[in-house]
């Protein structure tokens, strides 16, 4: 999830071209508007999803070897962890940019960064009934809106998050007139 500031593309390339200090300074603190969003959305993440839910683990890479390259195969745990999915929510902060126009804007962002959260996060958005998984989790947490825990937080705290981020693209544009 996001929020995203327009119209501000001249003022952050400016930044991000000649004052490098306020334009670090900005970008840290539309994070920490960012934060807000993912404190709340910590608070909405449960600690087990589905009783259900086992260890599940994707292999990842290949083995063998290459000349003189190694390849080793690893896996990457889809279970679902409610310390780790909560913990993994992290705000961040970034430029966007359309083709032709450069720098339009600045986004703070949300995002799961383990996979069990993810998966849980998105789980029957778009296959509502297809399996009993989709269904147990629509059935326990709801059908939308998705993802869920971010969605939700962003609702209840975008006016907090756009009000420091706003606060923060005034001070950035005081200190460089």
């Amino acid at each position: 999830m996001f929020v995203e500031v327009e119209n501000v593309g001249p003022l952050i390339n400016r930044l991000a071209k000649f004052d490098k200090d306020v334009y670090k300074i900005l970008m840290r603190e539309v994070k920490a508007g960012a934060e807000i969003v993912a404190a709340d959305a910590r608070t909405r993440t449960p600690d087990t999803a589905l009783s259900g839910w086992g260890v599940w683990d994707k292999t990842t890479g290949s083995s063998g070897s290459v000349g003189a390259v190694t390849m080793l195969t690893g896996s990457r745990s889809l279970s679902y962890d409610g310390s780790k999915a909560r913990s993994s929510i992290k705000p961040s902060s970034r430029m966007t940019r359309r083709r032709g126009v450069g720098t339009t804007g600045i986004v703070g962002k949300v995002t799961f960064g383990d996979a069990g959260g993810a998966i849980w996060s998105l789980a029957g958005s778009q296959n509502k009934s297809g399996s009993l998984f989709n269904s147990n989790l629509n059935e326990r947490f709801g059908t939308g809106p998705w993802p869920r825990a971010l969605t939700p937080a962003l609702y209840a705290k975008a006016p907090q998050a756009i009000a420091k981020i706003d606060a923060a693209i005034q001070r950035a544009a005081d200190a460089v007139t």
